[in-house]
């Protein structure tokens, strides 16, 4: 008996289709935890008193929706995620000023689901791992640097300078004695 000749390609055919079929779990339950959180976030949001409650509801059904596409292996998913990162990146130093604490403190959670995200993009995007890691690090060096710049002008001290300037400056005028 002669064995039927296969196509040159069969075996990385069947190789992707079986990684495919692996990824659906691993999208649908990473895609289903990110809208579970913005289901909370954009409920919270109705009963929160804090400012930005119309923020926490733009960023809660942006995740319900970028969750429901990566749950149903939609790419757009993904890019829907970065527009709410972005955006929640974009709120947190309008609303606090540039750097400092509280910047740190408002995009920590969104860089864990960014994290999240990066381990799903592979499957997703059909990505190597080197540029995934690539893109993810940059993400987060982009997201660190912005955190760790100084104080604007409503921040008590913008850097340790400016923290002995103004030191010596109470000191000179008799303020400090």
């Amino acid at each position: 008996m002669i064995p039927a000749p296969t196509a040159p390609n069969h075996h990385r055919l069947v190789a992707r289709r079986h990684r495919a079929q692996a990824a659906r779990p691993l999208l649908a339950v990473g895609g289903s935890m990110i809208s579970l959180f913005g289901v909370g976030l954009a409920i919270g949001s109705t009963f929160s008193t804090l400012d930005g409650g119309d923020f926490f509801l733009f960023a809660g059904f942006g995740l319900i929706v970028s969750g429901a596409l990566l749950a149903k292996r939609h790419a757009a998913g993904a890019w829907t995620y970065m527009v709410v990162f972005a955006a929640t990146l974009l709120w947190s130093l309008h609303d606090s000023g540039l750097g400092g604490s509280p910047v740190g403190y408002r995009i920590a959670g969104p860089i864990v689901m960014l994290v999240m995200l990066a381990l799903l993009i592979p499957a997703l995007l059909r990505w190597s791992r080197t540029r995934t890691v690539a893109v993810l690090a940059a993400l987060i060096m982009a997201t660190v640097m912005v955190g760790d710049l100084p104080a604007g002008s409503g921040g008590q001290f913008t850097g340790p300078a400016l923290a002995v300037s103004q030191f010596h400056n109470a000191q000179t005028n008799g303020v400090l004695q």
